[in-house]
This record gives C-alpha cells, structure tokens and sequence, in this order.
C-alpha cells in the first residue's frame, strides 16, 4: 500500500469516527510523577499516557493488543481494557 492510499484510507474511514484527545502540559507532567511512584517505566508510559486520554475524554473502553502493559496499569476507575 502506498503512502498516499494508506493516508487517503485513514482520513475517509478513521478520522470521522475519532476523537482527538489532548493531555496538556501540567497534565504530563503531574502523570509522570504518578507514574513514577507506580513504578511504570520506559515505554509503558506511553500506554500510562493513552491510559490517562482515554479517562479524559471519559472513554468506557481501550482496545489494544497490549492487554499486560495495560493490565498492570489498570485501576478501579479507568476505562476498561479489552483485545480489539
């Protein structure tokens, strides 16, 4: 698939249906002293920060292919994490 095909597919079939959720700065960097004191690490903060989007844009559900990064990242209020 070329460049242009593989952007032109994404604009008509997934950006429609997406919600962009920005963290701002303050928030960043308050969740990452969070997640240093719930020992979250190297490139499981990237999962912490979509963990964190998704709770603000009061998201129910996270799909990923990564179920134990987020698993070990859950708690009782976020969003749940299911295999897409």
């Amino acid at each position: 698939m070329t460049p242009d095909l593989a952007a032109q597919m994404l604009a008509e079939t997934i950006l429609p249906r997406v919600t962009v959720i920005e963290l701002s700065t303050d928030e960043i960097m308050a969740s990452l002293s969070i997640a240093q004191s719930r020992g979250v690490r190297g490139g499981c903060v990237y999962d912490y920060m979509h963990l964190l989007a998704a709770k603000k844009g009061n998201a129910s559900l996270i799909y990923t292919l990564n179920m134990d990064d987020f698993q070990h990242l859950h708690r009782g209020d976020d969003p749940e994490v299911q295999l897409p």
